[in-house]
């Protein structure tokens, strides 16, 4: 029976890519977890030092985090010192994000602990397969987020 049920979740997308998150973020995470932070606060940081000044919200949109999470994240960045907020001299009502001197060191490290990851994640593909994986990774998310699933009919 169990072989059965198997077979049946090995066809389900959803199934799959649930898995494969779990197995990618269980790699990505032990490479992180050294410096302290997460993938997700690895992801934030990015964004602000990339473009430093901008709001909360901003870097939440850009980093797909919704606004619960992300003021978690943004807590324990604080309080880890690696990332400040500061009053918007043109808007009182708006903190700007940057990045502190210590959050570019843990950063650095965790660019280059994020690009072992990436390494192992695709590990089971030759460069082409992993090419190709990720242009169909890339297309999946980027078709499905911008609305089309709202187009699919349903039965």
């Amino acid at each position: 029976m169990t072989g059965a049920i198997e077979t049946e979740l090995q066809a389900l997308p959803g199934f799959l890519i649930r898995r494969a998150h779990q197995v990618s973020a269980a790699i990505l995470n032990a490479e992180l977890g050294g410096l302290g932070i997460t993938p997700s606060q690895f992801v934030v940081l990015a964004v602000i030092d990339a473009a430093p000044g901008r709001d909360q919200i901003t870097v939440a949109n850009v980093a797909k985090l919704d606004r619960s999470t992300m003021t978690l994240v943004m807590r324990k960045l604080e309080r880890s010192r690696l990332v400040t907020r500061e009053q918007d001299p043109d808007d009182r009502r708006r903190k700007t994000l940057a990045i502190t001197a210590l959050g570019e060191d843990v950063l650095r490290a965790a660019k280059t602990n994020s690009q072992n990851a990436r390494q192992r994640q695709l590990m089971p593909f030759s460069p082409a397969e992993a090419k190709e994986f990720m242009r169909l990774l890339r297309h999946f998310v980027e078709t499905l987020e911008n609305g089309v699933i709202d187009v699919i009919p349903q039965d």
